[in-house]
């Protein structure tokens, strides 16, 4: 084989071995390992998780906003295009809240 390719084909190894050590140390850093194509979480992290997903709820909103009855019903595309421009000048005439 060409003596260049070959050196080149060494560097590359050696960079591969590089890059597999650097990613080690960050994974024993973040609290996860990569094992083959998933990645694992210490149970430290997966409870903090767990714990952060359970305490989230959204709040049931009262009402709509005061621009939901001039929506066009949904999959009215046809319409959509005749009024867009009638939309956009409505729109404009909106005050901004503040």
């Amino acid at each position: 084989m060409n003596p260049r390719i070959t050196e080149l084909l060494a560097q590359m190894a050696a960079l591969e071995a590089e890059l597999r050590s650097a990613v080690h140390d960050q994974e024993s850093r973040m609290l996860f390992q990569i094992k083959g194509r998933r990645v694992e979480f210490e149970r430290t992290v997966r409870d903090a998780h767990r714990k952060l997903k359970k305490n989230f709820y959204a709040h049931k909103v009262l009402g709509t906003h005061k621009r939901y009855n001039r929506f066009l019903d949904y999959g009215d595309a046809q319409n959509y295009e005749a009024r867009l421009e009638e939309f956009r000048v409505a729109l404009g005439k909106v005050k901004p809240a503040g």
